[in-house]
């Protein structure tokens, strides 16, 4: 194909401007459009199609669409519209396209449109394709043009980022406000690896709905797009909703009980371990603009009506858009059906035999064509093939996913070739069962058939990827398809090659996934193979492996990595539980008590504690040959009583840590009694007997610096440092902390480290220095920002706002205390937020708001009795009456 320049325009805010001013804008329109043609036409430019006021032109010279954009804009720019202020966009993009019949067809056309769009009126953007082919030309060289580079963006078609710049020139307008972009607005929109094919009546529809429909589901078949059609758009309406759009992947889920936690993750809301999650999605989400959209609920559809039904009555802002395969069968639900692609030339007469360019419009056929120009890029429509493929995609019902998939085989097969063997292979289409459910009839065949291609170690390899959930790496790729004669590496290759394994390759590792049709029919594959049991041990092994070595690698220098790479695994490391929860429990409970620093860092608090409490329970009744090790059961024991430390239920805490110290002291795991030592101090500390606490403390060290433990020793070190700053000693609490510290700092752990920061802070604090507190705070902040650990960060917000209340600024440490107190109650940490309740006091006091104080203080009394801390208690209630007494007089 050959690249060409395409020039876009449209005139920003027209609707408004015909609304207000119609006799006016007819006259202004037609100044508008002679005054284009003219730009156009005297630079070489053809307009080949305008819609509305929207001009599409098109250049052979890069250079001469410059010039003609720059052209167009000063001439407008000195026009006088009066009462109708005409404000035009131009979008400018260099590529490949086809020409047919006058008229221009591919890719690129879509994104100078998006490119376009972005703008503002009056503004001339540029792709960085068209300045590359622009190169070293004159224009740029001396000065007369200068390209301002905005940077990479994402458009509205989810396709990768396109570098951006804006034509600066005498005569044209400079600063415009940022980008109409989908980096403008919060939102989680995954990439996409090509780009958006059709679907335009469906798309304009859903985008009409979603102006006044509060749940739309999107049902259908397997394979026919209706993920893609949602997330297109949730990008193209964004700008509708002021709290952006959130999309939920529920295809990995096995357990249908973690829709909410699944949704919760996405919406970023930790547990609250004392609340309902439907309750926190009311309370979160009551006064947001969002979208929320429920991706592949079929196999969770009980769950996804309950909470959607529930978010429809409660939240009467949110819009939810799901796709399901079949309805969410709720009151308030609009269904959409998304048809297979249209594989018909619309409009043309009965009988007669459809040109080309009337096929090249077929929805079902410019699918074909683009992805099989994607894999062999000498593929085109032409006289020659027009039929052959419109009998493909008339055979394959115009299913998007077939197409792709068979459209992969031209780079081996020609289109008379795969006709020949559709012939063949998918006599079930037409011949099945009608009783059958579409996607048997259908896209089924159409995956035997791909199957079908697949050598016998080809086969093997694809049902055996199956049993992954969420994605996987090359490494348990290997892990799971092991005694191939081929090599694993050329499998995933091969697999990916035939579109049957999808890709995203990142700079760090590629991870690869089956989409989840193709998981599913992977899955009864490796069912009637009767290997399920032996391929699924192999992934539990591999996770279980993985897991072990996240264990010992998260207190290292390396526990950003490891967090990050067991966050990439989790939905695995789920399946991995659940699997074993039926089959080998004692396993079950290892991968558990590894899993648990993961839990707590990331606020999983709940989640962590209940598989934990499921394994427990299942090992005690196990005989002898299948109880695990008991130093696997004391680290699952030590896990849950933390855990349910965070829960605040202090009953199963305590039950917990009985049962681990008990058993640690048969084992003479003298490791083990150490690190319960700070928990048994932490209680009594909180309270109120600080001897006690100090007798568990002057142990645990004793015994953590007898094993030559750094990490144990340091952190016993910063409880002892703790209880010297509670006794007004700071002097020597400064001086221990700088002692855990350095051992933290010898270890290379990033997430102590900042614990002992966050320590100096507070004792800077009370010292009020406040210059190092913000310094402490500050460094303390960044490596829990990098951590992910929801829990650090709205610490040291709270720290920093303490400070800056200090230093006198006690507005901008209300707005801290804001955020680290939404933080706390997300995540369900009653006594931390107890402690943002009583820093918030303390600057509504000093803004004079002595009712707004009274009341932080009344809250923050309550939850130090609910978290049994007998020392907050005091404190709050001292609070409480010095501000009751002042304001008393």
């Amino acid at each position: 194909m050959q690249a060409y320049t395409f020039l876009f325009t449209d005139i920003e805010g027209s609707t408004q401007l015909w609304e207000k001013h119609p006799q006016a804008m007819q006259a202004a329109l037609e100044r508008h459009d002679s005054l284009l043609r003219q730009a156009i036409q005297a630079a070489g430019g053809q307009v080949f199609k305008t819609v509305g006021d929207a001009f599409c032109a098109v250049f052979i010279d890069p250079a001469a669409a410059l010039v003609s954009a720059i052209a167009a804009q000063r001439a407008l720019g000195n026009e006088d519209w009066g009462e109708t202020p005409v404000r035009v966009r131009i979008g400018l993009h260099y590529g490949p396209a086809q020409s047919r019949d006058a008229d221009y067809f591919g890719p690129t056309l879509n994104r100078t449109a998006r490119l376009m769009s972005a703008g503002h009126g009056g503004q001339i953007l540029c792709s960085g394709a068209l300045q590359n082919a622009l190169g070293n030309h004159p224009m740029l060289t001396t000065g007369q043009v200068k390209l301002f580079d905005l940077g990479e963006h994402r458009l509205k078609d989810l396709i990768q980022p396109e570098h951006i710049f804006q034509v600066c020139a005498p005569g044209l307008a400079e600063s415009f406000p940022p980008l109409h972009t989908l980096d403008s607005y919060y939102h989680n929109l995954p990439y996409q690896l090509n780009s958006f094919v059709g679907r335009q009546k469906e798309l304009e529809d859903l985008k009409t709905r979603l102006r006044s429909q509060r749940l739309i589901t999107l049902t259908g078949p397997g394979g026919t797009g209706k993920t893609r059609l949602a997330l297109q758009a949730a990008a193209e309406v964004i700008d509708q909703f002021a709290d952006g759009v959130c999309w939920v992947e529920l295809a990995p889920l096995t357990d249908p009980g973690m829709v909410n936690q699944t949704v919760a993750k996405a919406l970023g809301l930790q547990e609250n371990p004392g609340r309902a999650l439907l309750e926190q999605f009311s309370e979160y989400l009551r006064n947001k603009r969002l979208l929320l959209i429920l991706d592949n609920c079929e196999h969770v559809l009980q769950n996804c009506a309950e909470l959607a039904d529930h978010l429809l009555r409660s939240c009467q802002h949110v819009q939810l858009l799901a796709s399901s395969r079949e309805p969410l069968g709720i009151n308030g639900e609009a269904i959409l059906r998304v048809p297979s692609l249209h594989v018909t030339v619309l409009g043309a007469v009965q009988g007669q035999t459809p040109t080309l360019a009337e096929l090249a419009q077929v929805e079902a056929i410019r699918l074909f064509v683009d992805r099989a120009s994607a894999v062999q890029s000498s593929f085109e429509l032409n006289e020659n093939n027009l039929r052959d493929v419109l009998r493909i995609c008339q055979r394959l019902d115009g299913i998007p996913l077939a197409i792709e998939l068979a459209a992969a085989r031209v780079r081996s097969l020609t289109s008379a070739q795969l006709v020949e063997r559709l012939d063949d292979r998918f006599r079930l289409l037409t011949g099945g069962s009608r009783t059958a459910l579409p996607r048997q009839r259908t896209l089924a065949a159409l995956i035997d058939w791909s199957y079908d291609l697949l050598s016998p170690g080809e086969q093997e390899a694809f049902y055996s990827l199956g049993v992954f959930s969420g994605g996987f790496t090359l490494e348990a790729a290997e892990a799971v398809i092991a005694g191939s004669n081929t090599p694993t590496v050329d499998l995933v290759d091969s697999l990916f090659n035939k579109s049957l394994l999808a890709a995203d390759l990142n700079p760090a590792q590629a991870r690869y996934y089956l989409l989840e049709t193709i998981r599913q029919y992977a899955q009864e594959k490796l069912f009637a193979s009767g290997r399920g049991e032996a391929i699924g041990s192999r992934h539990f092994d591999h996770f279980l492996a993985l897991a072990r070595q996240a264990a010992e690698g998260v207190n290292g220098p390396q526990q950003i990595t490891w967090l990050k790479r067991i966050k990439a695994e989790y939905d695995n490391l789920r399946a991995a539980l659940a699997w074993a929860a039926e089959r080998q429990p004692h396993k079950g409970l290892e991968l558990a008590a590894a899993l648990w620093m993961f839990w707590d860092i990331h606020g999983y608090f709940v989640e962590g504690l209940n598989w934990l409490k499921e394994f427990i329970q299942r090992c005690k009744n196990l005989g002898a040959a299948d109880a695990p090790d008991n130093a696997v059961r004391l680290r699952a024991l030590l896990a849950a009583a933390f855990l349910s430390t965070r829960c605040t239920e202090m009953q199963s805490s305590e039950e917990y840590y009985t049962q681990a110290k008990s058993l640690a002291a048969a084992l003479g795991a003298r490791h083990s009694l150490a690190e319960m030592t700070e928990f048994a101090g932490l209680i009594a500390f909180m309270r109120g007997n600080l001897e006690q606490a100090a007798e568990h403390w002057k142990e645990g060290l004793s015994i953590s610096q007898e094993l030559h433990d750094e990490l144990l020793t340091g952190q016993i070190t910063g409880f002892i440092a703790y209880l010297a700053m509670q006794h007004g000693n700071h002097q020597q609490a400064n001086k221990l902390y700088g002692q855990s510290l350095a051992l933290f700092q010898n270890l290379q752990n990033p997430r102590e480290i900042a614990g002992a920061f966050y320590n100096l802070a507070e004792v800077a604090l009370l010292q009020k220095d406040h210059a190092s507190a913000l310094s402490y705070a500050a460094q303390s902040l960044g490596l829990y920002q990098d951590l992910e650990d929801a829990h650090g960060i709205a610490t040291m917000q709270r720290v920093q706002a303490q400070a800056l209340h200090q230093q006198g600024s006690p507005l901008e440490a209300m707005g801290l205390c804001n955020q680290s107190l939404q933080g706390f109650l997300k995540m369900g940490d009653r006594n931390c937020a107890a402690q943002v309740y009583l820093a918030r006091g303390a600057a509504s006091l000093a803004l004079g708001q002595n009712q707004n104080a009274a009341e932080d203080f009344a809250q923050a009394l309550e939850l130090f009795r609910a978290a049994q801390d007998t020392m907050g208690v005091e404190k709050a209630q001292q609070f409480l009456n010095s501000v009751i007494m002042e304001t008393n007089g």
